[in-house]
């Protein structure tokens, strides 16, 4: 069975990163950083096509740091909505009325 190709695993990353699958993209990435290395050897001394692989490798790792950061902030986000329920729900002003516990 052939390597996959560059294009495939970029597609692949993208979608698992998009899916908040980071342990999925992890293991992606390190094929697809083999995968380079092994083009980079393949290539002839033409410094333009590695240039154009620096640069496409430089994007997606720039676009899977951007969408780890996103879902970190909203993580941190919703964890901080839970964490001022919480301390709204075990206030001592909570009432029986709303179904909250003193």
């Amino acid at each position: 069975m052939p390597p996959p190709t560059l294009t495939s695993l970029e597609s692949a990353i993208r979608r698992s990163v998009a899916a908040d699958s980071f342990a999925e993209a992890q293991t992606l990435l390190g094929a697809y950083v083999a995968e380079v290395e092994r083009q980079l050897r393949a290539l002839p001394s033409a410094p333009e096509e590695m240039r154009a692989l620096e640069k496409r490798t430089h994007n997606l790792f720039e676009w899977v740091n951007a969408m780890a950061l996103a879902a970190r902030g909203y993580a941190a986000a919703e964890l901080s909505h839970l964490q001022l329920l919480a301390r709204y729900r075990n206030s001592t002003g909570s009432s029986q009325r709303f179904g909250t516990r003193a």
